[in-house]
C-alpha cells in the first residue's frame, strides 16, 4: 500500500471469518436409532451453541430426552444431537360376558403395556356348559388412552335340545314326537305339553334331571293309559227293569267297543229288541248302557236276595255292603251302587253268573284301586326356585300322605320353612306340590372386605381410598374406581388374586404417573423469532410449573417482555411455550469522536475478560463484531500514518 498524506485513504483492512462445522441430529426411539431420520445441518460456526431440532414424535412415542452438545468443535462427527423418544405406557383391559351380561369379578386388568403394542391373546375364562361366541378388540393395537384399550370376550352357555315322547298304554305315538331346541346344557327343563287322548288319563313321566350336550339323552317320557271305566247291560221284562239281571261289564278302557251281551232271557219270555249296541265305552261309566228288552209268554218263579260288598285296596269295607231283595231265583244281578271314594278308581266287579235259593252264595264284590299318581317338591334358595333340583316321586297312589323329601341344602344354607307338608295326594298331578324354601346362612357364609389406595408418583392419595364391604371370601375383587387425576396416567394395578378372611391383607394398589412432557422457549429479536436460540427443556412432567428461562439476550438489545411465565405444563407438548422478547437499544449508532482530528484517537482495548454465554455472539448476528474490529483498524491505521509523516519531515 501505497501511504497517502490524506491518512484517511491509508486503510488496511483485515477480514477474519469463524471457521465452519457441521451437527448431526439423531433420532432414538426406545434405545434404537433410526438411522433414515438423522440430518444434518452444516455450516454452523466452530464454538458456537446449536441447540435447535426438528421434532420428530411418533405415534405412540412421548419426548423422554435430548443430549445437546455444549459447543461446537471443529471435528463434525463429534457435534451431535441425540433426540430420544419412548412408548407411552398404558394398560388393557379385558372383560367378559356371559350370555350378554359382563361379570365384573373376571374383568382382567394387563398392566405394563406400552402404547403401540399389540395383543393377539387373553386368558381364556370359559365356565361350565359355557362356549367361546365372540371377542371383540382383539389383535388390540393399544393407544395412550386406556380407556380405549379394550377386549370384549362374549361366551354363551351351550345350546342342547330335548325330545319328548308321548306313550299310550306304553306305545308311543311317534306323530306326536316333539323337539324343542335353544335350552342351556345343564339346566332343567320340564315344560313338556299334556297331550291327552280322549279315554286316556296321565300315568306317569320320566324327566331328566340335568340337561346334557349329547341331545340323544335328553328325552323325557309322557304316559298315558287309558282310563278304566265299566259298562252296564240292563234288562227288562215287559218293559219293566230287573234290576237283578242287569250285568256289569269290568276290566273295560274308554274307547273299547263293546258288540255282545250276556243273553239273560227268562223261562216264559222272548228278546224283544237291544239298545245302545255297539257300544263305544266313555270315561264316564254312566254313559255306558245297553238296554235289552224281552216280552213275557207266562209267569211266577222263586226268590232270593243278593249281597253287594265293597272292597278297597283288598280290604272290605262292611258299613258300605248292602243286601238287596224279591230276586227271582236263576236270574243275574248286575246293578249295584258305585261307591267309589276319593282318589279311588272301580278295578274289578265279581258278580254270580245266576241267583240260586241259598242268598249267602249270592254275592256281589266290588273292588276299587287308588288312582297312581305322582309328587314335585320344588326348592327355593333364598326366595328363587332352583329347577335343577326339583324332585319327581313317581309310583305314588291318590289318598297317599307325603310327609318327607329329599334334603337338597346347599352348603352355607339353612332350611326356612316347607309348604304342604305332610301332603296328602290328588288324583291330579299337577296339584301335589311340596315347596322347600332354604336361606343363605350368613354366620357361615364367610365375608370380608377389601381397600382400595391410589397412589400418585409414588406417594398416597390417603382422602382417595375408600373400602368395599360384604364380600366373599376366595372371591377376586376387580370393580375399583378410576379417580385418575389431571395430569395422571393409569401406570400400574395391583389386585389380590383372592380375598382372605384378614381384611388387612386385602388391598388393591392403582398407580398413577405424571405424563411426561416437554417445555419449548422461544427467542424473539425485534419481533422475528430466532429459531437458533430456541430452548427445549427435557424431563418434564405435566402439572409442573415452568417460572424461569435461559437468558438469551444479544449485544445491542434490551429485554422487553415475557409470556407465559410462570407456565403450568399441560400434556400437549405443543402448547408448552414460554416466549422471551428482545428490542434492540435505540442509542446503538457510533458517534463521531469529539478530539482534534489531528491526533490519533486511542482505541479501546478489547476486555480479556471472557463473555458470559448469554452475551456471546452467535453466529447469527456479526454485525456488532465486524463493527468493532474495523474501529480498531482504522485507529490503528490512523496512528500508523500520522507516525510516518512525522519520521519523513524530521528527515527533511
Amino acid at each position: 500500500m501505497i501511504v497517502d498524506d490524506d491518512y484517511t485513504k491509508n486503510v488496511i483492512k483485515v477480514y477474519y471469518k469463524k471457521k465452519k462445522t457441521a451437527v448431526t441430529v439423531q433420532y432414538f426411539y426406545d434405545g434404537i436409532e433410526d438411522k433414515e431420520a438423522a440430518y444434518t445441518i452444516n455450516d454452523l460456526a466452530v464454538g458456537s451453541h446449536y441447540d435447535t431440532y426438528k421434532d420428530k414424535k411418533k405415534e405412540h412415542y412421548s419426548l423422554a430426552t435430548v443430549t445437546i452438545p455444549e459447543k461446537l468443535v471443529e471435528n463434525a462427527e463429534e457435534n451431535v444431537i441425540k433426540v430420544y423418544y419412548t412408548r407411552n405406557k398404558t394398560i388393557a383391559k379385558i372383560q367378559y360376558y356371559y350370555d350378554e351380561k359382563m361379570d365384573d369379578s373376571q374383568t382382567e386388568i394387563l398392566a405394563d403395556q406400552k402404547a403401540g403394542d399389540t395383543i393377539t391373546t387373553y386368558p381364556d375364562k370359559i365356565k361350565e356348559n359355557y362356549k367361546l361366541d365372540k371377542v371383540e378388540g382383539l389383535p388390540l393395537t393399544l393407544k395412550e388412552n386406556a380407556e380405549e384399550n379394550v377386549i370384549k370376550v362374549y361366551y354363551v352357555h351351550k345350546k342342547t335340545s330335548v325330545t319328548v315322547k308321548y306313550f299310550y298304554d306304553d306305545v308311543e305315538d311317534e306323530s306326536l314326537r316333539e323337539r324343542i331346541d335353544d335350552l342351556e346344557v345343564g339346566s332343567y327343563f320340564g315344560g313338556y305339553k299334556d297331550k291327552k287322548k280322549e279315554h286316556y288319563s296321565f300315568a306317569a313321566v320320566q324327566i331328566p334331571e340335568k340337561l346334557v350336550e349329547d341331545e340323544k339323552a335328553n328325552v323325557i317320557h309322557v304316559y298315558y293309559t287309558r282310563t278304566k271305566t265299566i259298562a252296564k247291560v240292563q234288562y227288562f221284562y215287559d218293559g219293566k227293569l230287573d234290576d237283578s239281571k242287569t250285568e256289569i261289564i269290568a276290566d273295560l278302557k274308554a274307547g273299547d267297543v263293546v258288540e255282545t251281551y250276556l243273553e239273560k232271557n227268562k223261562e216264559g219270555y222272548h228278546f224283544v229288541k237291544s239298545e245302545h249296541l255297539p257300544l263305544t265305552l266313555s270315561a264316564i261309566a254312566a254313559e255306558n248302557v245297553i238296554n235289552i228288552y224281552y216280552a213275557k209268554d207266562e209267569e211266577d218263579s222263586k226268590t232270593t236276595s243278593v249281597t253287594v260288598k265293597y272292597y278297597y285296596d283288598g280290604v272290605e269295607d262292611k258299613e258300605a255292603s248292602y243286601r238287596v231283595d224279591e230276586l227271582e231265583v236263576g236270574s243275574q244281578y248286575k246293578n249295584y251302587v258305585d261307591k267309589k271314594k276319593e282318589h279311588y278308581s272301580l278295578a274289578e266287579v265279581k258278580i254270580p253268573e245266576k241267583l240260586v235259593e241259598d242268598a249267602s252264595q249270592n254275592v256281589i264284590e266290588v273292588y276299587y284301586t287308588r288312582t297312581k299318581t305322582i309328587a314335585k317338591v320344588q326348592y327355593f334358595y333364598n326366595g328363587k326356585l332352583d329347577e335343577s333340583k326339583t324332585e319327581i316321586i313317581a309310583d305314588l297312589k291318590a289318598g297317599d300322605v307325603v310327609e318327607t323329601y329329599p334334603e337338597k341344602n346347599k352348603e352355607g344354607y339353612h332350611f326356612v320353612k316347607s309348604e304342604h307338608l305332610p301332603l296328602t295326594l290328588s288324583a291330579i298331578a299337577a296339584e301335589n306340590v311340596i315347596n322347600i324354601y332354604y336361606a343363605k346362612d350368613e354366620e357361615d357364609s364367610k365375608t370380608t372386605s377389601v381397600t382400595v389406595k391410589y397412589y400418585y408418583d409414588g406417594v398416597e392419595d390417603k382422602k382417595a381410598s375408600y373400602r368395599v364391604d360384604e364380600l366373599e371370601v376366595g372371591s377376586q375383587y376387580k370393580n375399583y374406581e378410576d379417580k385418575k387425576k389431571e395430569h395422571y396416567s393409569l401406570a400400574e394395578v395391583k389386585i389380590p388374586e383372592k380375598l382372605v378372611e384378614d381384611a388387612s391383607q386385602n388391598v388393591i394398589e392403582v398407580y398413577y404417573t405424571r405424563t411426561k412432557t416437554i417445555a419449548k422457549v422461544q427467542y424473539y429479536y425485534d419481533g422475528k423469532l430466532d429459531e437458533s436460540k430456541t430452548e427445549i427443556i427435557a424431563d418434564l412432567k405435566a402439572g409442573d410449573i415452568v417460572e424461569t428461562y435461559p437468558e438469551k439476550n444479544k449485544e445491542g438489545y434490551v429485554f422487553e417482555k415475557v409470556e407465559n411465565v410462570p407456565l403450568t405444563l399441560g400434556e400437549d407438548a405443543s402448547k408448552n411455550i414460554i416466549k422471551v422478547y428482545y428490542v434492540k437499544k435505540k442509542d446503538t449508532e457510533p458517534t463521531p469522536p469529539k478530539e482534534d482530528p489531528q491526533k490519533p484517537a486511542t482505541p479501546s482495548k478489547p476486555t480479556t475478560e471472557k463473555p458470559k454465554p448469554e452475551d456471546e455472539v452467535q453466529t447469527s448476528d456479526t454485525s456488532q463484531r465486524t463493527l468493532w474490529i474495523m474501529m480498531v483498524l482504522l485507529s490503528g491505521g490512523a496512528v500508523l500514518a500520522y507516525g510516518l509523516k512525522r519520521r519523513r519531515k524530521e528527515k527533511q
